[in-house]
């Protein structure tokens, strides 16, 4: 909410990705359900992402971004 804000966005902005991904859990297992950059490998996209973050934010992308990886490598 924070982050958004300090963009000038609600939260309401990511309703549809998290109905998304809650969805998903209805059919998938968690380890299922993971996408995005960090699932597919894209490294270029993540770095992307990271350039556009900094502060805890860029930390914590960073973070999840490197686990992720570790988990489905």
């Amino acid at each position: 909410d924070d982050i958004l804000k300090e963009v000038g966005l609600d939260v309401t902005y990511l309703l549809p990705l998290i109905q998304t991904t809650v969805d998903k859990l209805h059919v998938l297992s968690p380890y299922n359900a993971m996408t995005g950059p960090a699932r597919r490998g894209d490294i270029h996209v993540a770095q992307t992402h990271l350039q556009q973050l900094t502060g805890a934010p860029y930390d914590i992308y960073q973070l999840l971004t490197q686990r992720i990886r570790n988990i489905y490598s």
